[in-house]
């Protein structure tokens, strides 16, 4: 955060944009601006409002600005935030986006972690995944590829009228029209595919397919609270084991049914060319009925996939305001935090022994895996 984003909130407030969004609270600030809560002054309706600074900027860097507003424009998905409009003036560009009050969905699962079943978290990971993947395939299928598939990334919205959670993809900052991208390192480290870390080739990696790579771990968060490896390095241990072996997956998360342990092999396949498309993952992951063994070992067919089983209903925003900030999924730790010092991972131990508190206090040299770049809306 800097301190000229924000004194653009501060100069903002309780003004009235092209006399129809009275700014009326801050919600966040960043390195290019801040983002605002905004209402329609005739229609009262409430919306997110993006202020991104014009000054300052080289050439590449408005272009890439005007990028992200031309993608997101063309996008109408309901699991997708809506991009309404645009307004510019001479020294910002204001992009209007529908409001998900409901917080992002790291929050979310930071903020219920613990309180819940394993049937709570395979039904969340069955409602998210099957909304989310949606909204991937449309992307795929307009030839556009996201490139920061996270948690931090799926905003939560409750409508009134409905007890409904819809899950809705946001942050096109990185998003391509280009299949393959020489831009190496391009997204978060821990969600990355291991070609990110490969030497670079004329060609470039497959953005589909990384985009698969980055889901397959983004499911995985969803259902253990944790990532299998900080990054699909071989400079990282557990993911050298996982090299090696790609079973090894299945001892990190022991309690992953067959069904999902065996489409996680697909989305992690080593080689870019050997994972499915992104409508081929949708589709296995629709006929999944179950994503985790009972404590037999087996997995439960009493789970009835008529329909979505009840789960806790998030509440707004303030419920996280005792964490004090948001976290980062990269600091949800990972199975290569258990290294000892030999380079040893015990795959016995427990993942989710670390803790939490320490990894949010950790700074400097310690955060081998930490992000840096701003939240969702900048």
């Amino acid at each position: 955060m800097n301190d000229s984003a924000y004194s653009i909130a501060g100069s903002k407030l309780d003004t009235t944009l092209a006399g129809t969004y009275r700014l009326i609270e801050e919600i966040g600030t960043g390195s290019y601006g801040c983002l605002l809560l905004g209402q329609h002054v005739e229609l009262g309706s409430y919306h997110a409002i993006k202020v991104l600074t014009k000054s300052g900027l080289n050439a590449e860097q408005l272009t890439l600005q005007r990028a992200e507003i031309e993608i997101q424009q063309q996008l109408k998905h309901e699991n997708i935030v809506a991009l309404e409009k645009t307004i510019e003036d001479d020294d910002f560009l204001y992009i209007v986006l529908e409001l998900c009050d409901q917080g992002d969905l790291f929050d979310y699962a930071v903020a219920n972690a613990g309180k819940g079943t394993p049937e709570d978290d395979q039904t969340l990971l069955k409602m998210a995944g099957n909304q989310i993947i949606e909204a991937l395939v449309y992307l795929h299928d307009q030839g556009i590829y996201h490139r920061d598939i996270k948690l931090e990334n799926v905003l939560l919205q409750m409508p009134d009228i409905a007890r409904d959670v819809k899950f809705k993809l946001a942050d096109f900052g990185l998003a391509t029209r280009q299949a393959y991208s020489n831009e190496y390192g391009c997204g978060s480290a821990s969600y990355l595919a291991p070609e990110h870390f490969n030497p670079p080739t004329a060609q470039g990696y497959d953005c589909a397919s990384a985009d698969v790579w980055s889901t397959g771990i983004f499911m995985l968060a969803i259902l253990f609270g944790r990532n299998p490896w900080q990054e699909a390095s071989l400079t990282d241990p557990v993911f050298a084991e996982y090299a090696q072996d790609t079973t090894v997956i299945k001892e990190l998360f022991p309690s992953m049914s067959e069904p999902f342990f065996h489409l996680i092999q697909k989305c992690l396949a080593l080689r870019a060319e050997d994972r499915p498309t992104m409508r081929q993952l949708w589709k296995e992951f629709q006929r999944i009925d179950q994503f985790l063994t009972n404590a037999t070992g087996e997995s439960d067919n009493t789970y009835v996939n008529d329909g979505i089983a009840p789960m806790t209903i998030p509440q707004p925003k303030d419920a996280f305001k005792g964490f004090g900030h948001s976290y980062d999924s990269a600091f949800c730790g990972s199975w290569s935090d258990l290294i000892d010092q030999e380079g040893d991972c015990d795959f016995n131990a427990d993942p989710f022994g670390s803790d939490s508190d320490d990894l949010a206090r950790s700074t400097g040299d310690e955060d081998l895996f930490a992000q840096n770049d701003d939240a969702w809306w900048m």
